[in-house]
């Protein structure tokens, strides 16, 4: 499911506001040198490269990979950025069984 991407906003509130996908996103989740944003969107980990000073900017997002990745329901981050920014810890979901398909034929002899 593809949510839109929140609006981030300063502490204390200034009123500004900044969106960083315009084809949404969820889980965002700063980098640990506060340079890029990561972020998902469906199946995909997109990073966005952020510049706070001396105004806000960022580039556009770029898909770093893709993969059966548990999306958290309640739009927390279900990943986490080494301390280097190299690394990402994923939850890979289970795979999904496929559906059964039960064919019932002479069903009107048995009633």
């Amino acid at each position: 499911m593809i949510r839109p991407c929140k609006v981030r906003q300063p502490y204390p509130t200034t009123g500004q506001r900044w969106r960083l996908s315009n084809a949404g996103g969820a889980e965002p989740r700063w980098a640990p040198d506060s340079s890029p944003i990561y972020f998902r969107n469906g199946e995909a980990l997109l990073e966005a490269s952020v510049s706070l000073t001396p105004d806000f900017s960022s580039s556009s997002p770029v898909e770093l990979f893709r993969g059966p990745y548990v999306l958290d329901d309640f739009g927390n981050p279900n990943f986490d950025v080494s301390p280097d920014g190299k690394s990402f810890l994923m939850v890979q979901g289970e795979p999904a069984e496929p559906a059964r398909l039960r064919v019932v034929v002479n069903w009107f002899d048995g009633l």
